[in-house]
């Protein structure tokens, strides 16, 4: 997966079961945030989504690259919205990619 980030072909990547889609991101000073939707239900006010994500600068970041102030929770970062229901929780899962996990 890290040489087709760097090549920029997914096509193998789309082969991997389960991933539905996949969008790049542009973050400050040329990093890049590739996300890997993988899963979701529900209607706002109560939808969860799923996948994982790729980042250049190895740091935790916000679903779809909207940037959170996120909180140590468990093995991962949990960040929630101050009196709202939006939440997203990350963990690391190697060098650079992140599992998720967004409510809305």
């Amino acid at each position: 997966m890290n040489e087709c980030i760097e090549n920029k072909t997914y096509d193998k990547i789309y082969k991997i079961r389960g991933i539905k889609q996949i969008t790049p991101y542009s973050l400050s000073e040329n990093k890049l945030y590739m996300d890997f939707f993988c899963n979701g239900f529900g209607i706002v006010p109560s939808s969860i989504y799923y996948g994982f994500y790729y980042v250049s600068n190895d740091e935790p970041t916000g679903f779809q690259a909207v940037p959170v102030k996120f909180e140590p929770d468990g093995d991962g970062w949990k960040w929630r919205e101050l009196n709202g229901d939006n939440w997203n929780y990350t963990e690391k899962i190697a060098d650079h990619w992140y599992y998720y996990e967004a409510g809305f």
